[in-house]
């Protein structure tokens, strides 16, 4: 824990990734199929040369998404794909997995003065909606930042930091973000917000740590530290 608390102790605002830090929305054999399902109804629409065989025998369906929406000319095509991409995310709340310890980390955090906010290229109805569920959508105060869905134009992981900030009225130095991937990493640093990796495996471990961020493989550590009284 002697990594975390430099991180957290000064942080104003802490910001969640959803997908991994909070919950995991579809299982592994849930991806597989929704990414599958995306691949196909490209094929469908003549369309299937937009991704490779890597994405198409591939378990991230928001890959799939990503791909059509940085190609010119595919504005249509991905607000349908995005659309049915929210469905499947839709369906799959009510079996998402909470991740251990994320739900009294989150209050408290902010029973502890801090303002707190879920990022996420999930749908922002989904992560609503699971947030909603474990009765954690109050406590955030509506700070939830996601894919606006339809195929809206959005930046990803820099718009939704940007937008958490200045919700939180906190500047990057002052944030503390939480992600699993090495795409929140990179937004973070970009942006000079302070970072903490989650990782519930060794395998999602080493892309973070070999690029020389603290991680921790349990958010009770996090907690533990969240749960020491402040005296600023």
């Amino acid at each position: 824990m002697t990594g975390i608390r430099p991180l957290l102790d000064p942080a104003k605002c802490v910001l969640l990734d959803f997908e991994g830090p909070v919950g995991r929305l579809f299982t592994a054999m849930d991806a597989t199929r929704v990414t599958s399902r995306l691949c196909e109804l490209l094929q469908a629409c003549g369309e299937s040369q937009l991704v490779g065989p890597q994405l198409r025998a591939g378990r991230d369906p928001l890959a799939v998404l990503r791909t059509v929406a940085e190609q010119d000319g595919h504005r249509g095509l991905t607000a349908y794909l995005d659309r049915r991409l929210t469905e499947e995310e839709l369906g799959a709340v009510r079996r998402a997995r909470p991740t251990p310890y994320a739900d009294p980390l989150i209050r408290t955090l902010v029973g502890g003065g801090r303002r707190v906010a879920v990022t996420s290229e999930h749908s922002v109805a989904a992560v609503r909606g699971y947030l909603a569920l474990r009765g954690l959508e109050r406590p955030l105060g509506g700070r939830i930042y996601a894919r606006p869905g339809e195929g809206s134009r959005w930046n990803g992981y820099p718009e939704a930091l940007r937008a958490a900030l200045e919700s939180c009225a906190c500047a990057p130095e002052e944030a503390l973000w939480i992600g699993e991937t090495p795409a929140v990493l990179a937004a973070a640093r970009a942006a000079g917000v302070p970072f903490l990796g989650y990782a519930r495996d060794e395998a999602h471990q080493a892309p973070l740590a070999d690029r020389g961020s603290v991680v921790t493989r349990s958010l009770e550590e996090v907690l533990r530290v969240a749960s020491v009284p402040r005296f600023d």
